[in-house]
């Protein structure tokens, strides 16, 4: 019995006739009773379809009596009828969800139970498909007017606007049913409306219009809420923006140019702020502030330069058109780029100015510090005028020594050391350890007239020599000091030949002041050879293997043998040397218009930037005294400079040491100044370190910066 009643029909006929007796015939008796009620069932027309198919099924897998039969038969045709409407009735509401019917369609489905009717029939998927259909159009149609309301409360693209609303209209003609078509269709009139009333209008004349527009159409609530949004949307922008004039304007008032330009751009960039009363302003604003800010700058720089120079009255008459209420106090140091310090408190960098008012300048003590230079206090209160405070910084030597001499030989780099010298001592000094005094002449046998020795050292060997004006060369070794012949009167440093022909044969050759070379034996005054007379020379003779390299002031480049001063070459630069100095091949040097190179195939020339009035190793001066050093392949301009060489110019790194007298100027991003009671020579280099001399006794050493 439970078997019938849960629908498992063949187990229980199995079930029926496999028993006998009383208990088969109560079962077949049940079964009588089941398939009578069955039959009623499945012939009810308000059950489901899909059910009574089910119970007719579960009738014919019973054995049901040819009577039954027939009317299982009958019942079986009704289906068919039933199903073929159903269908029927899909294909009725599928014509009308494609015309947008979505509402219509839905209630239909719920009213006629399709779902229910057709489940478990060939018609499901049919009804599913309808449903599916029905709620994919729901989903266009609805997000199409969402879509249209939200361009209504936030665009101000009028082109857009009209473009969906042109889509409203469309989706309309292709779904003329739509169960939305009504608020479509004010949709698109809204749509159409509102881009009319974006023109070139602020934005508060367009939220007027709206207000306007609300009046004259008084659309239904949800509408009108719309419109209300958009209208209030666009004042924030005009009022956000108006905030945003105001605060660059108050910036313009406090001279806070770059926050003013910010501010102003600002308003002209942000698309929302297109139509916008402010928006003009603001361009308006931009061109007075361009105006103004190149007045400022103009005053500024005036201030600058009547402030550098001393003009009180001037910088009083610069401070009254600016509006400052009192001059700032310019800081100023060589080297610039110091740090300013104020209560241990980094205030500014050199060149800085300093806004504080004259009153408290008189307590004011400010500390300069450089790395590399000597940490300097100054009182405010010894500002010129009371606002120019010029402090200059000391560089820190990484060795100093004071010699207590008169230097006339200029520091020269031999074998890790320096030499100095005049005519009685020559000094070996590096940056550790005592100096080493070298008696050369202590009591003047060389000179009897007072002649200075002006040549640098030359070493040969574990001896170094001076050439003199007197037709003298000092040697000085570890074991004394020798006084030897020379064949000429000489300014510069000797050429030490040892000779692979003659064994001990050493010849001492000069660039003689008389316009020869003159080359002599070591032991003897016999002069070995000369060579040609000519043009006065521009640096030492150099030695290149067994052959010897000369250069004169015209521009002649000579060549010879050193054994016999037989002539193996020459040159022409074409005009006069300004400058000249050894290089491991040959020389090198500077004309007017050129760096040139020679060796002993031949000479090189690369044109300068700039003419040439003078020059050292990589770097010369122009006539207007701008100084040009070589970095690369390149000529980097360092500036200008005030004052007149005392000795040769030479290339520290990326920087330029001028010797001009008294003061010693490094320029270069990491320049300095040294003052001397005496004059600066030329400098040296040794390794990376600088070193100096005064003519004073002073010499200096200096670490790369």
């Amino acid at each position: 019995m439970k078997l019938l009643d849960n629908g498992n029909v063949t187990e229980a006929m199995a079930l029926i006739s496999g028993s006998a007796g009383k208990i088969g015939s109560s079962g077949n008796d049940y079964l009588d009773r089941w398939r009578l009620a069955t039959l009623e069932r499945a012939s009810s027309a308000t059950a489901p379809l899909s059910q009574r198919v089910a119970l007719i099924n579960q009738l014919k897998a019973s054995h049901p009596t040819p009577r039954q039969l027939e009317k299982i038969d009958r019942i079986s045709a009704d289906f068919s009828v039933l199903e073929k409407r159903s269908r029927e009735q899909i294909a009725r509401l599928q014509i009308a969800v494609d015309k947008g019917a979505y509402d219509d369609v839905a209630s239909e489905i719920e009213r006629l139970h399709l779902i229910d009717q057709t489940r478990g029939t060939s018609a499901a998927a049919l009804t599913e498909a309808l449903s599916a259909n029905s709620e994919r159009i729901r989903n266009l149609l609805t997000s199409l007017y969402d879509q249209a309301m939200d361009l209504v409360k936030n665009s101000d693209d009028g082109k857009a606007m009209l473009a969906a609303s042109a889509t409203v209209q469309e989706t309309l003609v292709k779904y003329p049913l739509a169960s939305n078509a009504s608020q479509l269709q004010l949709a698109s009139q809204l749509l159409s409306d509102a881009a009319g009333l974006i023109t070139e209008r602020t934005a508060n004349d367009e939220a007027a219009s709206l207000d306007g527009w609300l009046q004259e159409h008084q659309p239904r609530a949800d509408l009108a809420a719309v419109i209300k949004v958009r209208a209030a949307r666009l004042r924030a922008i005009e009022t956000a923006a108006d905030d945003a004039l105001t605060n660059g304007r108050a910036f313009v008032q406090e001279n806070d140019w770059d926050q003013a330009q910010r501010t102003f751009d600002s308003i002209i960039e942000r698309k929302e702020w297109l139509h916008t009363s402010a928006r003009p302003q603001a361009e308006r604003e931009i061109e007075d502030l361009k105006v103004a800010h190149a007045k400022q700058l103009a005053w500024q720089e005036d201030l600058n330069r009547a402030m550098i120079s001393g003009d009180v009255t001037e910088c009083y008459k610069i401070q009254q058109k600016m509006g400052l209420k009192y001059l700032p106090l310019l800081v100023m140091s060589i080297p610039s780029g110091a740090s300013v310090f104020r209560d241990g408190t980094q205030v500014g960098t050199t060149p800085f100015k300093l806004d504080i008012p004259a009153g408290e300048r008189t307590s004011l003590s400010l500390e300069m510090r450089k790395q590399g230079f000597v940490t300097k206090t100054v009182p405010a209160n010894l500002a010129d005028a009371g606002w120019l405070l010029h402090v200059d910084l000391e560089r820190e030597a990484a060795a100093r020594y004071d010699l207590a001499m008169t230097i006339t030989s200029p520091p020269t780099a031999l074998d890790g050391k320096i030499w100095v010298a005049n005519r009685q001592t020559a000094v070996v000094l590096s940056t550790q350890g005592k100096p080493e005094r070298v008696a050369i002449d202590p009591n003047g046998l060389i000179d009897s007239s007072g002649q200075p020795l002006y040549a640098a050292p030359m070493a040969s060997g574990d001896a170094v020599y001076y050439g003199t004006r007197e037709g003298i060369a000092i040697k000085c070794t570890a074991h004394g000091i020798e006084r030897l012949p020379l064949s000429g009167r000489t300014d510069f440093a000797i050429a030490v030949f040892n000779s692979q022909l003659v064994q001990g044969r050493r010849l001492l050759i000069v660039a003689g002041m008389d316009g020869v070379l003159h080359a002599g034996e070591e032991r003897s005054a016999a002069v070995a050879w000369s060579g040609i007379s000519g043009e006065p020379f521009s640096a030492s003779p150099q030695l290149i293997g067994d052959q010897v390299l000369t250069v004169r002031r015209n521009g002649h480049i000579e060549i010879y043998q050193a054994d016999d001063g037989s002539p193996s070459g020459q040159y022409d630069l074409g005009e006069p040397t300004i400058a000249a100095w050894p290089t491991a091949a040959g020389m090198a040097g500077l004309t007017a218009s050129s760096l040139w190179t020679c060796a002993l195939t031949g000479t090189t020339k690369a044109p300068l930037p700039q003419q040439a009035a003078l020059g050292g190793e990589d770097v010369f001066l122009t006539s207007d005294n701008h100084v040009f050093v070589h970095s690369g392949d390149a000529w980097k301009d360092l500036g200008r400079f005030e004052g007149k060489l005392s000795g040769q110019p030479r290339r520290w790194g990326e920087m330029a040491v001028l010797p001009l007298g008294s003061t010693l100027v490094v320029e270069g991003a990491h320049g300095f100044r040294v003052a001397s009671s005496g004059t600066f020579l030329s400098s040296a280099l040794l390794g990376d370190s600088l070193v100096v001399a005064s003519s004073d006794g002073t010499v200096l050493f200096f670490s790369p910066p």
